[in-house]
């Protein structure tokens, strides 16, 4: 069942003229369709809403497309829980000794990111950060701390969803752009757009939230614990046990694949570190926006949604459900905004925006219209 669409936003103005984003480091390609680049964004020091304060911040961004001189045709995608920045094209810098699990791979959206896609980076610039306290080029607890020297590990501090938002606001100032045209996610993804609409709504024109809602179930909260008890009672410091939380959330969440591709074997510590796997999971399950930003209220917390939303739920997601995205979308329009809700079969689940990422291609489109 569908709520009836809003009208959407308009696309890029005829005639727009356009000019490359200037780079924050040397750029490294990402080859392939949309041929996109990687680039890293300084940010100095950021307090996080919990009052800890990381001295040194550098976010991992990948970009496809080109910016217009307004900044008008940018288009943020928030990647999910093991994910990382490198949503389309293929990536020429992988190496063995470098990224190998990259090698002879595409993007985790490459099905819908590029010339004449869903996301047509002949029109739109997209930008993706890898998060905070990941392990996908932004500061995480693989990096050095700067008083010692040494990997984070266990002692990254505790991250919310908002901190994730406010290092991506940081980037969204350092390209020049007033006002993401559309934002776009999925599962912790969505979770990020669906912050981004309510916490920066001068920001964002309009959200599109995939398998995300304003809280995880209670089922959901205990997966993600069960995952983080796995990886504490790892004798190894949490390496097999981050191979156990993940087969875990495999067979929980419906079968899907990881973000990225590979599962034992294919895990080594760079790329995902058992600690960015307890924060980020912390991070989902503590997320809820009514107690956070409304009080106590779902209406609250919605009023404070202006840009149209759109949520994508699937049936058989246990995580975030098509009764609670209806819940939102109610409270949203409840309160004088604007709101749809699709929901769609799942059949990996929770996953299925991931595994199947063509049944997103219309919902995309409508929300970046000609």
């Amino acid at each position: 069942m569908s709520s009836r669409r809003e009208p959407s936003s308009g696309g890029q103005a005829p005639g727009e003229t356009t000019t490359p984003v200037a780079p924050a480091t040397a750029p490294a390609l990402l080859a392939g369709r949309g041929v996109g680049r990687t680039e890293r964004f300084d940010l100095g020091a950021v307090r996080l809403r919990g009052g800890r304060v990381l001295p040194s911040v550098t976010v991992e961004a990948g970009i496809w497309g080109t910016l217009a001189a307004d900044g008008g045709n940018a288009v943020l995608v928030c990647h999910s829980f093991t994910a990382d920045a490198f949503a389309a094209g293929t990536d020429p810098a992988a190496r063995p000794d470098h990224r190998p699990w990259r090698i002879g791979r595409t993007g985790w959206w490459d099905a819908l990111i590029g010339p004449g896609r869903a996301i047509d980076t002949d029109r739109w610039c997209v930008v993706c950060c890898a998060v905070l306290g990941g392990s996908g080029g932004t500061t995480g607890p693989g990096d050095p701390d700067p008083a010692t020297g040494r990997p984070w590990g266990w002692g990254f501090p505790a991250v919310t969803v908002e901190d994730l938002v406010g290092s991506q606001r940081r980037v969204q100032e350092r390209l020049g752009i007033p006002r993401w045209r559309l934002v776009v996610g999925g599962s912790l993804g969505g979770l990020q757009a669906l912050t981004w609409a309510a916490t920066a709504p001068g920001s964002v024109g309009r959200a599109l939230v995939v398998a995300a809602t304003h809280r995880p179930t209670e089922p959901g909260i205990r997966h993600f614990a069960a995952g983080r008890a796995l990886i504490a009672g790892d004798p190894s410091d949490g390496g097999a046990g981050l191979l156990r939380a993940l087969a875990h959330a495999r067979r929980w969440s419906g079968g899907g694949a990881p973000d990225a591709g590979g599962w034992e074997g294919d895990w080594p510590r760079e790329r995902f570190h058992p600690a960015s796997y307890v924060r980020l999971a912390e991070a989902i399950e503590r997320f809820d926006l009514a107690r956070d930003l409304g009080g106590g209220s779902l209406d609250g917390a919605a009023a404070r949604i202006r840009a149209p939303l759109d949520l994508v739920a699937y049936r058989g997601d246990r995580l975030f459900t098509p009764v609670d995205a209806r819940a939102l979308a109610a409270a949203v329009r409840r309160t004088g905004g604007a709101a749809t809700v699709t929901v769609m079969d799942g059949p990996d689940g929770h996953d299925t925006f991931l595994t199947q990422p063509s049944t997103l291609a219309d919902a995309l489109r409508r929300a970046l219209p000609e």
